[in-house]
């Protein structure tokens, strides 16, 4: 997905308003190196499995996304304009249950 976005001279200062993604079963492979900071993409939908989608969630909140709608198979994911703080503890919550 990198490369396919620095070939289309979509890395910043550009900005992508919208992104969708169907990679039938890759998303997480794909998303879980992905270099967000390199690009300034404001909404992402993907599609996702009953497998996947919690560790689709937690790569994307790490990037500062919030989930903000299911569309039948698709999450879409909208970057924060501010941090996300996670609470004290989260990070041995979130390891007690992978």
């Amino acid at each position: 997905l990198k490369d396919i976005l620095e070939s289309a001279g979509l890395r910043k200062p550009a900005k992508i308003d919208y992104m969708s993604v169907d990679a039938e079963a890759a998303e997480v492979e794909i998303f879980r190196d992905f270099p967000f900071g390199e690009f300034d993409i404001s909404v992402i939908s993907v599609e996702v499995q009953a497998k996947n989608y919690y560790d689709l969630d937690v790569i994307f909140s790490t990037a500062n996304y919030a989930k903000v709608a299911v569309l039948g198979g698709d999450h879409v994911y909208a970057k924060l304009s501010r941090e996300l703080r996670f609470p004290e503890g989260a990070g041995e919550w979130h390891r007690m249950l992978s």
